[in-house]
């Protein structure tokens, strides 16, 4: 786990592909744009970078969704399973805040991106004066099959 790995390049078992521009439509609507004390900024826009993942673990693949896993990946012929997209607001502390599935597949894969997203730390967005502040998000989380998913290759492991 590297710090200061854009998400776009973040390369783990639960992996961010992209953190992109896109406003999460409830945060909106709920008002989260009023005032500028509590404005939510796009990234992009008059120069703001990006935010920047600089801790992060991966999501734990629930048992029950093992066996769903399993056909997935013997039909697919790739242990990359499924992916949740999630939209937030990533705030000036750097947190994750106000995390939405946009995107669900189900089988509680949905709980754990979100349980998981939580606990990652961001470097903030930085205005053209150095200034962190919040910015809307959208974050794909793929899951890959882990290896407790294929009763036989455990069996086979303990038989050596």
């Amino acid at each position: 786990m590297e710090a200061d790995t854009p998400c776009r390049a973040l390369e783990v078992g639960l992996r961010p592909k992209y953190l992109s521009a896109l406003p999460c439509l409830a945060c909106m609507s709920a008002g989260a744009m009023q005032g500028d004390e509590k404005r939510i900024y796009r990234i992009g826009e008059n120069g703001i970078r990006a935010p920047i993942v600089i801790q992060h673990s991966d999501a734990e693949f629930p048992s029950e969704a093992c066996a769903a896993g399993r056909e997935a990946a013997y039909r697919t012929g790739s242990t990359n399973v499924s992916f949740v997209v999630l939209s937030l607001v990533v705030g000036a502390n750097g947190r994750a805040q106000d995390v939405k599935v946009t995107r669900t597949v189900g089988l509680n894969l949905d709980v754990k991106a979100v349980e998981v997203l939580r606990t990652f730390r961001f470097k903030p967005a930085i205005m053209k004066d150095g200034t962190a502040v919040p910015v809307y998000g959208t974050i794909e989380v793929d899951f890959h099959l882990p290896k407790k998913c294929f009763p036989n290759a455990k069996s086979a492991e303990n038989s050596k």
